[in-house]
């Protein structure tokens, strides 16, 4: 397989590495469909670059050498969906965060327990225990679909309803965490050190959160 090759160009770049992506020449995953169809021509500053699964390696080439462009990782802690049981998707996760701990620019951005917990913001501040995916994806919209063709066609109503979101998702984290004992601002306002064990385990028990809003407000404050 070819390396993925980014051109040097006027603009900064964010690369954007979706590990659950199986596309092959290109990315084929809801994740992607979000990201492209809502930002792409709304950037003043930054383009984006995907790296798929499969270009893991590329991903990290560019993460050890670009030094002042802007990286975030997009995953969700769904064991039963990566075909892994809990023990292997702690082991997956923190082996990941390790690659990257040493860089300030780059981060893990985690849903529990999938991508559609963020979609869900973009109606109510959603807190909803998680019983099953079907389910969940009912409560992001009663058309909804993981395909390219339905991001496309609700891509303006999702821009519209994105400062919505961006609250919602502050406002169900700070929710969650206070039924949570022992919880730090590190859980609330940050991206938790996911090298740590009892962290992923933490997000095991919390059940519905996402902090894919820190990763939009990455891309607004890179892009200004």
């Amino acid at each position: 397989m070819r390396n993925v090759k980014v051109k040097k160009n006027l603009k900064k770049i964010i690369h954007i590495y979706l590990p659950e992506d199986s596309g092959k020449r290109r990315p084929n995953s809801t994740e992607y469909y979000f990201f492209e169809y809502l930002f792409k021509r709304r950037l003043n500053k930054c383009t984006f670059h995907y790296y798929t699964e499969r270009q893991k390696k590329d991903f990290l080439s560019y993460l050890k050498k670009e030094k002042n462009d802007h990286f975030g990782v997009i995953l969700d802690l769904d064991f039963q969906a990566s075909g892994a049981d809990k023990n292997e998707r702690i082991a997956e996760i923190q082996k990941l965060a390790n690659l990257i701990k040493e860089y300030n620019n780059c981060k893990l951005y985690i849903s529990v327990r999938s991508w559609e917990t963020w979609m869900c913001m973009h109606r109510s501040a959603y807190t909803k225990p998680f019983s099953n995916q079907t389910a969940l994806e009912k409560d992001v919209s009663d058309d909804y679909k993981k395909t390219q063709e339905w991001y496309n066609a609700n891509s303006e109503e999702l821009y519209n309803s994105l400062e919505l979101a961006l609250k919602n998702c502050k406002l169900a984290r700070r929710n969650v965490m206070n039924n949570v004992p022992a919880i730090g601002k590190e859980f609330i306002d940050e991206i938790p050190d996911f090298t740590i064990t009892h962290n992923i385990n933490k997000l095991f028990e919390i059940n519905t959160v996402t902090y894919v809003d820190l990763f939009i407000d990455g891309i607004r404050s890179f892009d200004s």
